[in-house]
């Protein structure tokens, strides 16, 4: 698993987890429920480090094709990877590159998703999102 989560249910009035669609450069390769990093209010970025606000890829944007918008989940229940011990109602962001989510969470940062399970590093969980 490399920052990609998997899908346990999505909420929204259509049970669609909620999806909004967010400016993405033409040449940005990403996988289904990849993670994105959030660069502003409305525009996504392909990498996501660690401790930044993100989003969460609802389809796969193949690079240079002239799309320059990907739909993300704002609303369900996800299942993840930890990168440092999570406790549960922690409220969770990326860890890195290669792992999905840590409890990194520092001053302002207000990612909208939490940790439903205690998890060890490297153990797989759920969280839920409400961004």
């Amino acid at each position: 698993m490399t920052n990609e989560w998997t899908v346990v249910e999505k909420y929204g009035a259509n049970n669609d987890g909620q999806i909004v669609r967010y400016a993405i450069a033409n040449n940005a390769s990403v996988s289904k429920y990849a993670m994105l990093q959030l660069l502003d209010a409305r525009t996504v970025s392909s990498g996501c480090l660690a401790a930044q606000h993100f989003r969460i890829a609802n389809e796969e944007h193949i690079a240079n094709q002239g799309i320059t918008s990907i739909g993300c989940i704002t609303q369900g229940r996800m299942r993840f990877k930890a990168s440092l011990a999570v406790t549960v109602g922690d409220e969770i962001s990326p860890g890195g590159m290669n792992t999905a989510c840590s409890q990194a969470i520092t001053g302002t940062l207000y990612t909208g998703v939490f940790s439903e399970d205690t998890l060890a590093d490297a153990e797989t969980g759920t969280a839920r999102i409400n961004q």
